[in-house]
């Protein structure tokens, strides 16, 4: 095991070169940072120069889950980097929000928004760039 990353006065922390040559991270490249609910974990990916959408899904309690939702991403040939979901309190709904890398997306953001919206149990679907 290498030296252990410490975080500095700035809240910088030095990223060991075998990680960066592992992840292609380079001068400048931007990370997305995520906490895990407890706190205690971080995790960081890097944002590649393609294209990268984040969904907001809202999925109705009755709908038949996001088995249909994941197989229509991978039809439409956007890759997901990370997903997280939250339990909603009213008729067992669920809200997962998703990054997506969407350089070899066919049709763009429009359709894929399009898409994704007519997936049986798509409650609300909102979609942004990162």
């Amino acid at each position: 095991m290498g030296k252990i990353p410490r975080v500095d006065s700035k809240g910088r922390v030095l990223i060991p070169s075998s990680v960066r040559k592992t992840l292609k991270v380079l001068n400048g490249t931007e990370l997305v940072m995520l906490h895990d609910s407890s706190g205690k974990q971080i995790r960081a990916f890097p944002m590649s120069n393609e294209k990268m959408v984040r969904l907001d899904v809202t999925f109705a309690g009755g709908g038949r889950g996001i088995s249909p939702f994941m197989e229509a991403l991978e039809r439409m040939g956007a890759e997901v980097v990370m997903s997280h979901s939250n339990s909603l309190q009213d008729n067992g709904r669920s809200r997962w929000t998703f990054l997506l890398d969407a350089s070899a997306l066919a049709g763009g953001g429009e359709m894929l928004r399009e898409g994704l919206s007519r997936i049986d149990g798509v409650e609300k679907l909102e979609t942004g760039s990162c």
